[in-house]
């Protein structure tokens, strides 16, 4: 019958275990998982008051932790905010002081340079004065020589008739004058009447035609405003006419007057002035044929023109140096 258990299972497998109780099983224990039913409202009342207390405890921790946080991130602003206005200020510092240091810097430069242009305008302006008060010492030192030295030259060249015996001769001296304000010392004088064609050569000029080993010198002095006279040099009438004249020239126009005589020479002085130098006068003439002034007596008149060279003084003359140095080494009487 279907209601009737026959010990199969509904499955109708003959090889499933029954399902038989035994009786000495023990019933199983129970355990409950999860509450199901109703719950316990004071339970829950007391889980949600502390949940609330843990709640509002973490929300003022989180609060006050935030509003540390807060404080000290305002702190630490407020520090780092003094670290940047000091290093503000340092940099501002730094700024000025580079400023002032290059301000300085451009200061001195300026003030140096201006210092240096300053010294070398008056050392160039002291110079300029050292140089004028020098020229202005040297034109005083020279207007007082020039006003009070010595000045020598030749004054004239005389030429004297005379007689040895029957046979008349000419004298022929050379003056000379001292223009200045003080003597001429130390002169030394050389002259001479010189028969030549062929002119005056240098060394003739120096020695007066004479070896420099057999010449002597003439030294004087010659006084302020003073005319003298030098060494006489002498030629026969017929060296000079090729005849004589006759004691009032009456020959004079039968005469064959000669063109190749020179008259030269040379004086080498100083002044009384220190520290002064050599002074050098130095002259030469040519004689022309001389003329017949008739009267009574009857005169010859010399002709004398002057040579292209040796009529200067001092440096003027080419051979100043020459001149001084062989005064200077001759004997003098």
């Amino acid at each position: 019958m279907p209601d009737e258990q026959d010990g199969q299972s509904p499955t109708g497998d003959s090889g499933s275990q029954s399902l038989t109780p035994n009786p000495d099983a023990q019933p199983p224990k129970e355990s409950i998982v999860a509450s199901t039913g109703t719950p316990d409202p004071q339970q829950s009342a007391g889980e949600s008051k502390q949940l609330a207390q843990d709640v509002h405890w973490i929300t003022h921790a989180t609060f006050w932790s935030q509003i540390g946080l807060g404080v000290i991130g305002i702190f630490a602003l407020w520090i780092y905010s003094g670290q940047l206005d000091e290093m503000r200020k340092a940099t501002v510092a730094s700024t000025k002081a580079t400023q002032l240091a290059s301000d300085a810097l451009e200061y001195s430069d300026s003030h140096f340079d201006r210092a240096q242009q300053q010294t070398i305008t008056q050392t160039v302006a002291a110079i300029k004065a050292a140089n004028a008060a020098k020229s202005a010492a040297d034109i005083a030192r020279e207007s007082m020589e020039s006003a009070q030295r010595a000045y020598v030259a030749l004054h004239s060249i005389e030429f004297t008739r005379g007689k040895t015996g029957n046979q008349p001769y000419w004298s022929v001296q050379p003056y000379w004058e001292n223009s200045g304000s003080t003597p001429a010392i130390h002169a030394i004088a050389n002259y001479t009447v010189l028969e030549g064609r062929a002119g005056i050569t240098e060394e003739m000029f120096k020695s007066s035609g004479t070896p420099a080993t057999q010449s002597r010198l003439v030294e004087t002095v010659i006084a302020s405003k003073a005319v003298q006279g030098g060494v006489v040099a002498s030629l026969t009438e017929a060296d000079l006419f090729g005849m004589n004249l006759g004691d009032n020239f009456e020959n004079f126009t039968n005469t064959h007057q000669r063109d190749d005589v020179w008259i030269f020479g040379w004086m080498v002085y100083r002044d009384i002035l220190a520290a002064t130098k050599d002074h050098l006068t130095e002259f030469c003439r040519h004689m022309e044929p001389p003329g017949l002034i008739t009267g009574v007596p009857p005169a010859i008149k010399y002709n004398l023109s002057t040579c292209p060279t040796h009529n200067c003084q001092d440096e003027y003359c080419t051979d100043y140096a020459e001149i001084v140095a062989y005064a200077e080494s001759r004997p003098t009487r």
